[in-house]
């Protein structure tokens, strides 16, 4: 990772994931088999829900498609590991105050853009 280029998201602008994507060729699917994806996705699942939400939304969406992956799948996830190696001081600290606790809470809604089924995908 010390020689990635480092990106300023964790997914592209306008990036819409598929299960189009996935591969229709034997020979597509045997080499995806070689490539860490769900192990890759599993590692980062963690720190999406503790302290990295800022690539919780993309971590989500390549779970999607732990059963069959594409290439596309997994230079995505390449990407928002490049955007973890440029903003490695970035994350949520939590930590007790004796002033009193203020918890905010911000809510974002991508109402029916999954172009598979259609459904909305929210997240915190």
């Amino acid at each position: 990772m010390s020689n990635c280029n480092l990106v300023l998201t964790p997914l592209e602008a306008n990036k819409k994931l598929s299960k189009d994507d996935a591969p229709q060729i034997w020979k597509n699917k045997q080499q995806m088999t070689l490539i860490p994806h769900a192990q890759a996705i599993g590692n980062l699942m963690h720190s999406s829900v503790s302290t990295r939400l800022d690539i919780f939304y993309t971590i989500n969406s390549l779970a999607q498609f732990l059963s069959n992956p594409r290439f596309t799948h997994w230079q995505t996830l390449k990407c928002t590991m490049w955007y973890i190696e440029a903003n490695l001081n970035m994350g949520l600290k939590y930590q007790h105050k004796k002033n009193g606790n203020l918890l905010y809470n911000f809510f974002d809604a991508n109402w029916a853009n999954d172009k598979d089924t259609w459904w909305s995908t929210s997240s915190y």
